[in-house]
């Protein structure tokens, strides 16, 4: 029997442009892809992988102002493509209670609350600084029997860390198909069906229903479009809103539009050029 052959490539891309390099992907039957530090790392089937399709990547990168350094490809059989895989994707820890783990590691958790959360497209795997930071804050914000929302939910792990904070309800949101039906999957593997709703949504466009809490971990330029709608959700409970994805040096453009929105800062939490904002009803 002839033994599938992948393809990896790899590319030195800042940390900060992986949500925006990875958009390129999109159009591409990739396996997997993988964030390490500063370097992005995609895997195809050889048998569906055109070299081709790495100048195009990198005509859109450029043309986004994205910086990257060479293409680094490698050759792999099954086995080790699968061990090599599983290896490089470890369990995160994120608090004293929380840990986030892939399918093949949560039997070795021991935290009280393990997220099961497949490695995918999807970002929010534990493994970037954005997630840890509001994955933490949200464990100091939800309350039980309430009812959240997840901004741009990405794999699901916010709002299934939510239901298992306490929360009795949420909706997940997403404009990416990809992310909802990773995130789906993962609502799956986490037993929460019937309690998490997903939807495939603008986030700018699409009025919100009253929630008691708002968690979203997007980008700065989003988060500044979407504070008006997330408002109006949130106007009712006077609940909280939770916003991450934020480069530290844009920080406070978030904190002056939340004031002019009624909303005062509650909480800031940074880790390396990354920041979170918890904000209440002033």
């Amino acid at each position: 029997m002839t033994k599938r052959r992948f393809i990896l490539v790899g590319w030195n891309i800042p940390a900060d442009h992986h949500e925006n390099a990875a958009a390129a992907l999109v159009p591409y039957p990739f396996l997997g892809i993988n964030q390490e530090d500063n370097a992005l790392v995609v895997s195809f089937d050889q048998d569906q992988y055109d070299k081709d399709w790495i100048a195009d990547i990198e005509s859109y990168w450029r043309g986004m102002n994205i910086p990257f350094g060479e293409a680094r490809i490698e050759e792999l059989e099954e086995e080790n493509w699968n061990a090599r895989w599983e290896e490089s994707i470890d369990a995160v820890r994120i608090s004293d209670r929380i840990t986030i783990a892939p399918p093949w590691k949560a039997a070795q958790s021991d935290a009280e609350i393990t997220l099961i959360i497949a490695p995918q497209m999807s970002f929010g795997t534990g493994h970037h600084e954005t997630t840890r930071l509001i994955a933490a804050m949200l464990e100091r914000h939800v309350k039980p029997g309430t009812f959240w929302i997840d901004a741009g939910t990405g794999t699901g792990v916010l709002a299934i860390l939510a239901l298992r904070l306490g929360a009795e309800h949420a909706l997940a949101l997403d404009f990416d198909e990809w992310s909802t039906e990773n995130a789906a999957e993962n609502i799956e593997a986490n037993g929460m069906d019937g309690r998490i709703d997903i939807h495939k949504a603008d986030l700018i466009q699409t009025p919100l229903p009253p929630a008691d809490g708002i968690v979203a971990n997007v980008n700065t330029v989003v988060l500044r479009q979407c504070l008006g709608n997330f408002v109006e959700s949130l106007r009712s409970s006077r609940g909280p809103l939770l916003l991450s994805g934020i480069l530290t040096e844009e920080a406070d453009i978030i904190i002056a539009d939340a004031a002019g929105h009624g909303l005062e800062l509650t909480e800031r939490t940074s880790e390396s050029e990354w920041t979170a904002l918890a904000f209440r009803f002033a």
